[in-house]
């Protein structure tokens, strides 16, 4: 491994380059949109944003810090990055996760920390998710006129 020279950051895409500042990770994330004809909306923070393969578009908040950057980026990378189409949603998370750092013009350890923090919470969801499946589901939450009309058939 190569060691980057102090205070530097990691850099995803290619080459080591100085951090961008705003109005670049703005241009970036707009080029991208244009180049693979995205859709985008806007939402006002980084944690109300989504992407949507089946229609090609995603909702983001405007890139204004390294936060809301890769937020934008791993939104566009569940439409441009590998094995989105999984069944599995914490596959689909890692890779969506894998496109935006290869793409990101840079990596922070904020970045990093974003990253590290939805992945386990994507874990944590999965498990749920299969919680509920195992065991069915919760007392009380299908109808009993449901239940009474199978019975009468």
């Amino acid at each position: 491994h190569q060691r980057r020279p102090a205070g530097r950051e990691a850099t995803g895409g290619e080459g080591a380059m100085s951090r961008p500042n705003i109005s670049e990770m703005q241009q970036h994330i707009a080029e991208l949109v244009e180049r693979h004809e995205i859709i985008v909306s806007w939402c006002r923070t980084p944690t109300k944003a989504w992407g949507s393969r089946g229609i090609y578009e995603v909702q983001i908040a405007p890139a204004k810090s390294d936060v809301s950057y890769v937020a934008a980026l791993h939104e566009i990378g569940h439409l441009l990055g590998q094995h989105q189409e999984s069944r599995d949603s914490v596959v689909r998370e890692r890779w969506a996760w894998r496109w935006a750092r290869k793409n990101a013009h840079m990596w922070t350890p904020r970045m990093e920390s974003r990253r590290r923090v939805f992945l386990e919470l994507s874990l944590v969801n999965r498990r749920r998710d299969h919680a509920v499946i195992a065991c069915g589901p919760s007392p009380g939450t299908i109808p009993t006129d449901d239940l009474n009309a199978s019975n009468d058939e």
